[in-house]
Parts: structure tokens; sequence; C-alpha cells
């Protein structure tokens, strides 16, 4: 009985160990990756002086329903 408490215990520990290491690990990380960025374009959003960030000659966006859809249809309740 004691023994399997023990044992509860220390694998209790090594999985709480476990989740801080793996989160300090990862913080580690991110703060390297935003640092250094490894080679990625720092600004993945940058864009140059003369080119606009969305396209100028897009449609203008149209309806996708029908001018008789959504109306109020009056209806009669059937009795039986």
């Amino acid at each position: 009985m004691v023994m399997s408490f023990i044992f509860f215990i220390i694998v209790l520990i090594l999985v709480f160990g476990a989740v801080i290491l793996f989160s300090v690990i990862g913080f580690i990380r991110s703060v390297f990756v935003t640092l250094f960025s490894f080679g990625r374009n720092k600004n993945k959003y940058a864009t140059n002086p003369g080119h606009s960030s969305y396209n100028d000659h897009s449609k203008p966006k149209t309806k996708v329903f029908e001018q008789t859809e959504g109306e109020y249809i009056d209806f009669e309740e059937v009795k039986d």
C-alpha cells in the first residue's frame, strides 16, 4: 500500500516536471524564433512601396440571394 502511494507520487512529480520542462523549452524556442527568425522573412506582411495590399481590380461584391429571398409569406394553418 505504501509502495504504491510512493510510486504514484514519483510518477506525478515526473509528469509535472515534464510539463514544466516542455513549457520552458517552448518559451525559449519562441524567443529565439522571434529574435533571430532563423532565415525567414521577419515581416511576412510587408509590401513593396508601390504594391497595394489588396486587389484594386476586383469587382464589387454582388448579392448572393435573390430579391424574393426571405420575404414574409402569409400562411394559413390547416386544421385536420
